[in-house]
C-alpha cells in the first residue's frame, strides 16, 4: 500500500477501531478504498492542473468548454 493510502488506513482505523465496526472481514476493501481515494485525489488534481481535454475523432486533442453555471 502506498504511503498516502496508509494515511488514509491509519486515520479510518484510529477514528473507528474503539467502535467494533470494522472487523477482519474489511481489510482487503478497507485498503482498496485507502487506494482509490489517494488515486482520485492525484486525477482531480491533475484535472484542475490541466483543464478539460478530449481526444478528438482525428486523434488530437481539444479543449472543452467550461460547464455552464447552474442556477442556484
Amino acid at each position: 500500500m502506498s504511503a498516502p493510502a496508509q494515511s488514509i488506513w491509519k486515520r479510518i482505523i484510529r477514528d473507528y477501531s474503539h467502535t467494533g465496526v470494522l472487523t477482519s472481514v474489511d481489510t482487503d476493501a478497507l485498503r482498496v478504498y485507502c487506494e482509490a481515494v489517494v488515486r482520485y485525489e492525484h486525477a482531480a488534481a491533475m484535472l484542475e492542473q490541466s483543464g478539460r481535454s478530449s481526444v478528438a475523432l482525428d486523434g488530437g486533442t481539444r479543449e472543452e468548454p467550461a460547464p455552464p453555471d447552474r442556477p442556484r
